[in-house]
């Protein structure tokens, strides 16, 4: 669920400013006639098609009152056709705090032709569902010819644009020097590099939203993080994309999104999608894709993103996820180096399984080299990885103890022999006659030396 961006507040002396960045032609007052008409309803179509006749006026500015005098309209019907034109693309509303009161700026927008209505899901399903089916098959004939008309077969011949006109190397390099100054449209991110998001929806999303689009697709790793590890779809990825931008500049503060995004994964209750990986049996992995635990885990590991999943473990362990390991599954996960399964599996390896109280980084990047390095592409060769493991460690413990002798070598205490001085029940001996007549000796020899 997406964050609420703060209303602001305006009545009918706000005064307001009119701009069209390309002139509304005859044909597109057709397509709003026919394709969005059954969608905006009354008012909203009188508004934008009053709209159209100011931008070719010097009406250019002017206060909401103005406008509601014009429609005949109460003031919450005139603020609901600027919601419903708005959604459909077709206006784009800026605001300026003053000291006073907000000033808003209008910004008329061209429809979408024909061709590209009927190939937005969006609009087409909205058009079906409004019309029936009967009428939006006649609203499609209106403007595309029947397929009999297409079934003409033979060779062309028509003329190619360098078959009628010359057009030399100079005129090419002139006319890439002259600079028109219109805003980017979304044409300008059309070459997106193929990212695990619904790339075609999101783009229409955007078209419909205030956000620069070429700002959006230069920090593609954030919305791969916003998909991949967080779970979030295309819808509640603009909601965030459009409540961290300045709407004065259509740009997005990113880290301000990923504040947000943490925020609001903060504030949604644990889902419930089956058994939690929590709650298995970890004693032992089995190796059977039918034993009810790898079953269980599978589901687990599948049906959660990364982030839910991190937080679902310690949640239930009574903990909570670290700024660091969070940090850690986000830049891991924007490499795309493994699926979001696989990530889960060596998620609840080491939280679980090992009993970690966190996420270590060394042992997540070893482990994660290791399997990208093996090619490990889903969760169940992840769990076989794991089993590997844990039969290798096995398997050296029992050679291990083989090898190690059955008997135990006593210790030999060498005891050392005390001095006769020290033993119990020592006695001094008699001294013999020979050590008397020694003494005796020497005492002589002395005597010679005093005289």
């Amino acid at each position: 669920m997406g964050v609420m961006v703060k209303k602001v507040k305006f009545s009918p002396q706000t005064q307001f400013e009119l701009t069209a960045p390309e002139r509304v032609l005859a044909g597109d007052q057709e397509i709003v006639l026919w394709l969005y008409q059954p969608l905006l309803g009354p008012t909203a179509s009188s508004l934008y098609g009053l709209f159209q006749t100011w931008t070719v006026t010097e009406l250019k500015t002017g206060f909401c009152y103005q406008l509601l005098e014009q429609l005949n309209s109460g003031w919450r019907n005139f603020t609901e056709a600027l919601q419903h034109l708005e959604a459909l693309g077709l206006l784009r509303t800026f605001v300026r705090e003053t000291d006073f009161e907000a000033q808003l700026l209008f910004s008329l927008q061209r429809p979408q032709q024909p061709s590209s209505f009927f190939k937005d899901d969006l609009l087409r399903s909205l058009l079906l569902e409004t019309v029936g089916e009967q009428h939006y098959q006649r609203l499609a004939a209106h403007f595309f010819a029947p397929s009999d008309q297409q079934s003409f077969t033979g060779k062309e011949i028509s003329k190619n644009l360098l078959d009628v006109y010359q057009v030399g190397a100079e005129d090419l390099a002139h006319a890439r020097l002259v600079k028109i100054n219109r805003p980017a449209k979304s044409d300008s991110v059309a070459n997106v590099p193929a990212i695990k998001l619904d790339v075609p929806l999101l783009k229409q999303l955007l078209s419909k939203s205030f956000v620069n689009q070429a700002q959006v697709w230069q920090h593609q790793s954030a919305l791969k993080t916003a998909s991949l590890v967080y779970g979030l779809d295309e819808i509640k990825i603009v909601h965030l994309l459009e409540n961290a931008a300045n709407v004065q500049t259509d740009q997005v503060d990113f880290k301000l999104f990923f504040q947000l995004l943490h925020a609001n994964q903060a504030s949604q209750p644990i889902k419930n999608k089956g058994k939690t990986a929590s709650k298995l049996d970890k004693a032992a992995m089995p190796v059977s894709k039918t034993d009810t635990f790898v079953q269980q885990l599978l589901a687990a590991c599948q049906a959660y993103a990364p982030g839910e999943f991190l937080q679902t473990l310690k949640a239930e362990a009574g903990s909570f996820v670290t700024s660091s390991e969070r940090n850690l599954i986000e830049q891991f996960g924007g490499l795309d180096y493994l699926s979001p399964e696989v990530i889960n599996v060596l998620i609840y390896y080491m939280i679980v399984d090992r009993d970690m109280p966190s996420l270590n980084r060394a042992f997540f990047e070893k482990v994660a080299a290791d399997w990208k390095r093996k090619k490990v592409t889903d969760a169940w060769s992840a769990l076989s990885q794991i089993h590997q493991v844990k039969e290798k460690a096995i398997t050296n413990q029992k050679s291990s103890d083989q090898r190690r002798p059955i008997f135990h070598s006593k210790r030999i205490i060498q005891k050392e022999k005390l001095p006769d001085w020290a033993q119990e029940g020592y006695q001094l001996t008699k001294k013999s006659a020979a050590s008397e007549q020694e003494i005796k000796k020497i005492e002589k020899e002395l005597k010679k030396f005093k005289k």
